[in-house]
């Protein structure tokens, strides 16, 4: 059987200093692909986990988004794999490609964060506001266009806005589990 190591995703926030007096200890989950940090106080990291907007067979990129933005396929839980996900009527196993964006609010601008990626075994482009920050393998639309490859990264980022807009392109046509 075919299986996409969606990523136990992610993206892993580290080293943001905010406070609030509304802190709580558990962290913020993202919800039909939104996740607001501003007011949180993580020390530490933080998974970007919850609902993030899942666009099948689509390699998308800042400039889809651009003006009125397509809207998602669903909404998929992260961190999972897509196989057994319904669009429309039909059910996805691993082979495929696939564009998820998450939208972060964040009132950390100009402070270091890193995006931690440490479990997609297959190939990826990870994109935040526009500019390709990490990538692994190489995407594609079939077998013979994509190469995966399992490389586990920590990448750092400074942001310039309070929004934030990750857009992350995968492929699996290589992994069989």
């Amino acid at each position: 059987m075919q299986q996409s190591f969606l990523p136990f995703i992610l993206l892993c926030i580290l080293s943001i200093s905010c406070s609030s007096a509304n802190n709580t200890n558990n962290p913020p989950l993202a919800k039909r692909g939104v996740i607001n940090l501003k007011g949180w106080n993580h020390r530490g990291s933080v998974e970007l986990n919850g609902e993030w907007e899942f666009y099948w067979k689509k390699l998308l990129t800042v400039d889809d988004f651009s003006g009125k933005a397509p809207p998602p396929d669903c909404y998929v839980m992260i961190p999972s794999a897509w196989n057994g996900l319904r669009v429309g009527n039909t059910a996805i196993d691993g082979n495929g490609y696939a564009t998820y964006r998450l939208i972060l609010h964040t009132d950390a601008i100009g402070t270091s964060m890193a995006f931690r990626i440490i479990d997609m075994r297959t190939a990826y482009r990870f994109f935040v506001n526009g500019r390709q920050i990490a990538s692994n393998g190489t995407v594609g639309t079939n077998r013979a266009s994509s190469v995966p490859q399992y490389l586990p990264l920590v990448v750092e980022y400074i942001p310039e806005t309070e929004r934030l807009e990750l857009i992350l392109q995968i492929s699996n046509f290589h992994h069989a589990w």
